[in-house]
């Protein structure tokens, strides 16, 4: 894939290129997103040093050029993944960067938040975690009908409006550094503002998510629609 859209591009000069970043990788967050990290881990409730869970390294380090980097990675996802995400952004920074092509590229990679994609809830182990994880806040999973809807007006919006960052070309706004290149519309789920690595949350995500399930199930409260509010009376389907 990543050959085709370097010989697209090559070919075709205006060519806009489009992902779905993964908060599951190695990549930067904002300054304010970390320091509000540090705040949650500050007052984070007692439960969760009984969970053996890592804090975030977002607020505790910056690099050389003055960024907050978070490790998402994941080891339920394994090296693949996290191998095709990292190489997504790598295309992105350099088609937005003009290289090697020479010219610069629209490049619309907003992060997604954590989906109950099929390919996500067709894992049990994962499909619970996935609930689990939202006792960890602010982490939220979203329907994929909700996480669709808006990561598709995210990309038209960095496509057709010219102060978007994904435009190289914007007169209004510039990027610091090509890491930041995903930050400006991130939907991130939660995991640039957690206090703790997302990969420590797994085995406790996974228990709570148990617990959770089993509960409304008893209860019959189930929202098939998970995060999805109810639907406005005036809204026509």
């Amino acid at each position: 894939m990543d050959l085709i859209i370097d010989y697209v591009c090559q070919k075709r000069q205006y060519t806009a290129i489009s992902y779905i970043i993964s908060p599951a990788t190695v990549h930067v967050v904002t300054e304010e997103a970390a320091m509000d990290a540090k705040r949650r881990y500050d007052s984070a409730p007692f439960w969760h040093s009984l969970c053996m869970v890592q804090a975030s390294n977002t607020w505790r380090e910056k690099t050389v050029s003055g960024l907050r980097v978070l490790n998402g990675l994941s080891s339920l996802q394994g090296p693949n993944y996290a191998l095709t995400k990292t190489a997504q952004q790598w295309r992105a920074m350099v088609s937005y960067f003009s290289i090697p092509d020479g010219n610069k590229h629209i490049v619309s990679a907003n992060h997604g938040p954590p989906t109950r994609s099929e390919s996500m809830v067709g894992h049990k182990t994962i499909a619970i975690a996935l609930e689990g994880m939202q006792n960890f806040e602010p982490n939220v999973a979203f329907d994929v009908s909700c996480s669709k809807t808006l990561l598709t007006a995210l990309m038209l919006y960095d496509i057709n409006f010219d102060e978007s960052t994904a435009n190289p070309m914007s007169p209004e706004k510039t990027v610091q550094h090509p890491m930041c290149l995903f930050n400006e519309n991130s939907a991130h789920g939660g995991s640039w503002r957690c206090p703790y690595l997302q990969d420590s949350i797994g085995t406790a995500s996974f228990i709570t998510g148990k617990v959770k399930k089993t509960c409304e199930s008893r209860a019959g409260n189930k929202c098939p629609e998970g995060s999805l509010g109810p639907r406005p009376d005036n809204v026509q389907t």
